[in-house]
């Protein structure tokens, strides 16, 4: 656990953050029913997509109440927004824990640690050789 005065001034970033950000693309995501790509790709700038994992792995090794801070933070502009981000984090976990190491290694560098790797959301596959990729 990290000093208290840690988190608050994670909080204080994350919400700059967000509301720089997220918040202005918000109301436009939610009035066309759209993904909100704008907030993904600040996610990705600000290297959150891997904020819940171990360094080793391009990650920022948050730990459970830096997750819970930044999600709250970004659910304060963009509820759609902050969902895709932990969704992000919900869906890796089963990944880290039971690949092969070379898929991690992969996943890893084409997701957590690149800020100019393809956008991928999560671990889901459609067919045999199809990953779901997100963004416009």
């Amino acid at each position: 656990m990290q000093d208290l005065n840690v988190y608050e001034q994670f909080r204080d970033s994350m919400r700059r953050f967000a509301t720089d950000k997220v918040a202005p693309h918000a109301a436009e995501a939610d009035r066309t029913s759209s993904f909100p790509a704008a907030a993904f790709a600040a996610f990705r700038e600000e290297g959150l997509l891997g904020l819940a994992f171990e360094e080793d792995l391009g990650g920022q090794n948050g730990d459970l109440m830096s997750l819970v801070i930044c999600g709250e933070e970004v659910a304060r502009c963009c509820a759609t927004s902050s969902q895709l981000l932990m969704n992000n984090w919900i869906a890796s976990f089963p990944l880290l824990q039971y690949a092969t190491r070379e898929l991690i290694d992969i996943r890893s560098r084409n997701h957590f640690g690149s800020r100019k790797a393809a956008p991928i959301c999560g671990a889901c596959k459609h067919g045999p050789s199809r990953a779901v990729t997100a963004g416009p």
